[in-house]
């Protein structure tokens, strides 16, 4: 006996297969995504802070800052960081490689380009920062210019956070 071709039963499992196919790779994909995406932290806002109003010069000027709680060998302290895009590296005045528990004969000694072009000598190390619940350990140098403010800049900061300058609502925000 011939078995005959049954045209809507084999529409009905190829509709059955492609069904289950479709619903197994969505699964799939939903639970690689879950995976490699933290959407708990993905995009979330750090702080937002207004501009800091500052008279200068030519009139007023608004800066971006931020205060955020160093750590330090004995308890931690708090600074407010200037959030410099123009700047390669973080800074902090010299002192502060003591209160972190760096002794500068130990560091390397490195001279760069400051403000206005003048040449400054620093110490790199690294320095651990809360910025609210946020924690990063960013590079660092240690000026010995006296007159250094502690300036946030990209290295290890700009490459992991977003850094928005709001000139037009007058605030800075920072989002992981």
């Amino acid at each position: 006996m011939e078995k005959k071709f049954d045209k809507g039963r084999a529409i009905a499992k190829f509709f059955i297969l492609f069904v289950g196919l479709n619903l197994l790779a969505g699964i799939f994909f939903y639970f690689l995504s879950s995976l490699t995406t933290d959407k708990k932290s993905f995009n979330k806002t750090i702080i937002k802070v207004p501009l800091v109003r500052k008279e200068g010069g030519r009139g007023f000027l608004d800066e971006p800052k931020i205060d955020a709680t160093l750590k330090t060998r004995e308890s931690p302290i708090k600074i407010k960081f200037l959030v410099d895009s123009g700047s390669t590296i973080s800074s902090l005045p010299y002192e502060y490689s003591f209160l972190l528990g760096y002794d500068p004969i130990n560091l390397n000694r490195i001279a760069f380009r400051g403000y206005g072009n003048s040449t400054v000598f620093a110490y790199k190390a690294q320095m651990t920062l809360m910025i609210n619940e946020e924690s990063m350990t960013l590079p660092v140098v240690f000026t010995e210019n006296t007159a250094t403010t502690p300036i946030l800049g990209r290295e290890g900061f700009f490459e992991n956070y977003s850094v928005i300058f709001n000139h037009r609502e007058k605030t800075l925000e920072i989002k992981k």
